[in-house]
């Protein structure tokens, strides 16, 4: 946590979102590390409280987030992928930029020159080893 970066703070107890938090100090211990953060949002809601539990963002990604197991011919090398979409009833093959990934989620770019894309509003298939493409599922 390097001194004057910028963190996205969340409650994991109530969800709320803390912006814009500067890191003023970090220090590591054997196990642990104290970050000292300052922001300039509304912090009432915590004032009643000793210990809360909070994530907080190290780097944010840009792309759309899908399952994991829905990449097909994941290649690390060049961080390809492929999704399998549903488009006017028929599974469709896409190529994808994987930009990030862990055990259960992938955050995917759509690949420029690929005839189908993925969107936020793309029917996707989540179990893509059971169906082939050009398959009808239904519309």
């Amino acid at each position: 946590f390097p001194v004057d970066s910028w963190h996205t703070l969340i409650s994991t107890d109530g969800g709320q979102t803390i912006e814009n938090c500067q890191v003023v100090r970090a220090e590591k211990t054997s196990d642990d590390t104290l970050v000292v953060l300052r922001t300039d949002r509304s912090m009432e809601w915590l004032s009643d409280r000793r210990v809360i539990r909070a994530q907080l963002t190290l780097n944010r990604t840009e792309g759309l987030k899908v399952p994991y197991n829905a990449l097909l011919d994941y290649d690390e090398e060049t961080g390809r992928a492929s999704l399998m979409l549903v488009i006017k009833g028929v599974a469709r093959k896409c190529r994808v930029q994987v930009n990030a990934y862990d055990s259960s989620f992938a955050i995917v770019a759509s690949v420029e020159g690929e005839e189908h894309q993925p969107t936020e509003s793309a029917i996707l298939v989540v179990n893509p080893e059971s169906i082939e493409e050009g398959e009808f599922i239904g519309s």
